[in-house]
């Protein structure tokens, strides 16, 4: 989870998520293309295709992998997009996805790209207090060896 945790971090990161997560949870079809994605919403800002922000995020997304036999499987006009949670769903359902759902997961991506940042910042200053202590350290030493207190 660590390491999924980091991709919170790139520019732009979150607010694809976020709009990946409402266009898929609300559009009619429960799947899209890297095409018709990109027709929605534009280019990803976080990431060369939304089929890439998909594919780290297994956390929101599944992407259907390439079919072998297929070598036009992953073309950007095939569809390989959806949300997690609205694949699961039985197929009749799927055109039912609860709105209040879909307001959980964009608070649980918030938490994480939160969670995350928090985490990224606290690390810093924890370097930071670490270098702060081991200048201190070297000035003693210094002081020390240098007016002649040391009496070993």
């Amino acid at each position: 989870m660590g390491n999924n945790l980091k991709k919170y971090r790139k520019d732009d990161r979150l607010a694809d998520v976020l709009a990946l997560l409402q266009m898929l949870a609300l559009d009619r079809d429960d799947r899209s293309s890297e095409q018709e994605v990109k027709t929605e919403l534009g280019s990803a800002r976080s990431g060369h295709r939304w089929t890439t922000i998909a594919e780290e995020h297994p956390e929101f997304f599944r992407v259907r992998p390439p079919n072998p036999n297929d070598p036009e499987s992953n073309a950007d006009n095939k569809t390989r997009l959806s949300l997690l949670a609205r694949h699961a769903l039985p197929r009749e359902r799927r055109d039912l996805f609860p709105i209040d759902f879909v307001e959980t997961l964009i608070k649980t991506a918030i938490d994480l790209h939160d969670r995350e940042v928090t985490r990224y910042d606290k690390r810093w200053l924890y370097v930071a207090l670490i270098a702060a202590a081991a200048a201190v350290i070297a000035e003693a030493l210094k002081i020390i060896f240098h007016t002649g207190l040391h009496t070993f």
